[in-house]
């Protein structure tokens, strides 16, 4: 049983794996085609990828705003730069919220150092991501 348990518990962390990598890349292809066809205004300070639950998984968006408070996350709903495709819906994933938000997070600190990624968003000062209704994690 020990082997089989071990078995089930490596075609499990497989499944993850598979998955985050899928997630990695919908969200890479999202931001490089964002960078690609969107100019972030000078005057954008800082950008928020937001994050609520959908019918059939989650939904990132990204917007940005000419203001940031550290002591207050309401800066976010001071909407001054909205890219035209800011929604990329992430489906079939189902994971708690918490777990979803730590996935995205850490995709995001890695995408957002790749040379195109980062030449986009090199004057933004802040970024954040979180749930609508949560706090913003700092990420820059």
């Amino acid at each position: 049983t020990r082997a089989l348990s071990s078995a089930a518990s490596d075609v499990y962390k497989r499944q993850i794996f598979k998955r985050i990598n899928a997630m990695k890349k919908q969200i890479e292809d999202w931001l490089l085609e964002l960078s690609h066809n969107e100019v972030i205004p000078e005057n954008i300070v800082a950008l928020n990828f937001g994050i609520f639950e959908s019918e059939n998984g989650y939904c990132v968006y990204l917007i940005g705003s000419e203001s940031y408070d550290v002591d207050d996350d309401d800066w976010a709903c001071d909407v001054d730069y909205e890219p035209v495709d800011k929604y990329l819906n992430i489906e079939g994933v189902d994971v708690d919220p918490d777990k979803f938000l730590n996935e995205v997070i850490t995709i995001l600190l890695d995408i957002i150092s790749l040379e195109k990624v980062s030449a986009w968003l090199l004057h933004t000062k802040y970024i954040t991501v979180g749930f609508d209704d949560g706090v913003l994690e700092k990420i820059r």
